[in-house]
């Protein structure tokens, strides 16, 4: 891997370069792939530093992260720091990224147990109103390429929830079913009215779908996003929703009350653009949180029937309680949103049946 990514600088900067690792980032937690800070010499023109980030997982992983960081409008986003794109080999899962300066440490999840609520709260309060930008600033309408669309299509090399949403949603009664409750007309029109706004690509946008506190770092007082490899064009409404449920995958670092919740999703409508939302998202805002939570929640009770059997301990909090409280915070949405209330009515049965059953075993 070392001498692919040589070749690579070579490739791009000339012959003269030369790449040595320094170190490998064990803390910064990059999730399933390893991540080394080089040394880069050999060419003025060259960055002294540069960071390879090679996948643990192969068959292509990271190849979507190669498509969408070219792509980043940094220049009308200054207040994110986000890694640029310098090379790839996609085949073999290696990236050469701009190195983004001292990480370790100084992620939200790192920084949450040394800030007071109301600190880390400002923080989050700023990278809503960040994220909802970056969707702004990334619809699909701004591809030129019809390749560009085609390589943001993404596939699921990860396993993760947002890959996969639009299977999660076509399953949603099934699980559902498999309890002996059976979705009501309300419920089944609402889930195709979501899943239609899901899918409509002139509201399409660029979404991160992975924030949480692993891969949102604070260095000074520079705000760092990074790890893009499940972006993809997607309903902007899937990062909207993360104050609400997206928080539950990181929720020993982000328990968030139902007040800074809606602060939150204020904020990130402030990034968005309130001026003309309909016209934007298609939807009005309670519609556009119900999305997305619905969404989330889809791919969230792709865990049940495993869970009905044995519970994992995620970050110390276990899949039946994520469950349990995916499915309040559906209810929540819809009662503050006035959204998909036959959803909720059944999120509220399901809900009632699992803690029954879980409380009993």
């Amino acid at each position: 891997m070392l001498e692919l990514a040589n070749r690579l600088c070579r490739q791009r900067f000339g012959a003269d370069c030369r790449l040595e690792v320094l170190e490998e980032l064990v803390a910064a937690d990059w999730g399933r792939s390893t991540v080394w800070r080089c040394s880069l010499t050999g060419r003025s023109s060259a960055p002294p530093t540069l960071i390879a980030k090679i996948s643990n997982l192969g068959e292509g992983h990271g190849r979507q992260e190669a498509a969408v960081l070219p792509l980043l409008r940094r220049d009308l986003l200054p207040e994110i720091s986000m890694p640029e794109f310098i090379a790839a080999d996609p085949d073999c899962s290696l990236l050469l990224l701009s190195d983004l300066g001292e990480l370790r440490w100084q992620r939200l999840a790192d920084l949450r147990s040394d800030m007071s609520p109301d600190q880390l709260l400002a923080i989050l309060d700023r990278l809503m109103q960040a994220l909802g930008r970056f969707n702004r600033l990334h619809p699909a309408s701004r591809l030129q390429d019809a390749a560009d669309w085609q390589q943001l299509q993404a596939t699921d090399c990860t396993g993760h929830s947002a890959m996969r949403m639009e299977a999660s949603l076509s399953r949603f009664p099934e699980h559902f079913a498999s309890l002996g409750l059976v979705l009501g007309d309300a419920a089944l029109a609402e889930l195709e009215q979501v899943r239609e706004l899901l899918a409509v690509p002139a509201w399409q946008c660029l979404t991160h779908a992975d924030i949480c506190p692993s891969n949102v770092a604070l260095v000074g007082d520079a705000l760092y996003i990074y790890d893009f490899e499940v972006a993809s064009l997607r309903h902007p409404a899937i990062d909207a929703a993360w104050p609400r449920m997206r928080s539950l995958r990181c929720m020993d670092c982000t328990q968030l009350s139902a007040a800074e919740i809606s602060r939150l999703e204020q904020q990130w409508l402030r990034g968005f653009g309130p001026e003309d939302l309909t016209l934007r998202c298609g939807c009005e805002n309670g519609m556009l949180f119900g999305a997305g939570c619905l969404a989330w929640l889809s791919a969230l009770l792709d865990w049940l029937p495993a869970a009905m059997q044995e519970s994992r301990n995620l970050h110390g909090v276990t899949d039946r309680s994520r469950i349990l409280l995916g499915l309040q915070a559906m209810q929540d949405c819809s009662r503050e949103h006035g959204c998909l209330p036959g959803t909720a009515d059944c999120c509220q049965s399901l809900e009632t049946q699992l803690a029954l059953r879980w409380q009993a075993q």
